[in-house]
């Protein structure tokens, strides 16, 4: 294992791994767009927040 790692540099893995690393991208901007929707239409952190604290949840 060591001499397959030995072997390769930063640029050769990010050469190997750029499909993987532009796929990830778009499939992360794509979740994002979604989440930026659904935070439109649902309550915000902060609200949910204070109703778990607010109905005798724990708090941190």
């Amino acid at each position: 294992m060591r001499s397959f790692a030995a072997g390769l540099s930063a640029a050769h893995l990010e050469q190997m791994l750029a499909p993987y690393i532009a796929d990830r991208q778009v499939e992360a901007s794509r979740d994002g767009a979604e989440r930026g929707d659904q935070r439109d239409n649902g309550p915000s952190k902060n609200a949910a927040e204070n109703t778990w604290t607010s109905s005798g949840g724990s708090s941190r």
